[in-house]
């Protein structure tokens, strides 16, 4: 189950330089683990870090590369019948 709460430290693999250590209740920090963990991770780190819950909600402020955008989009569209692009979160 991923964290969805607290204080948490990316492993070397996902952030080598600067700070590791980030709050998931800020929601600044919330984000950039989500824009790190999606755009560095490995399945393990996605189960690990990422919410799907809290990955829709914030969905439209988060700084992704199109291919990574495209890849979850899918996965929501197909596994939940939600389009996050959509206005109101519909298909």
């Amino acid at each position: 189950m991923a964290h969805v709460s607290g204080r948490v430290r990316l492993p070397l693999h996902l952030k080598w330089s600067g700070p590791r250590e980030y709050d998931l209740d800020d929601p600044a920090d919330r984000r950039r683990v989500y824009e790190i963990v999606l755009r560095e991770g490995r399945s393990e780190d996605v189960r690990t870090y990422i919410d799907p819950g809290q990955l829709l909600t914030m969905w439209k402020e988060l700084v992704l590369p199109a291919n990574v955008r495209a890849a979850w989009r899918d996965y929501f569209v197909l596994k939940r019948g939600i389009d996050p692009e959509a206005p109101r979160g519909g298909v």
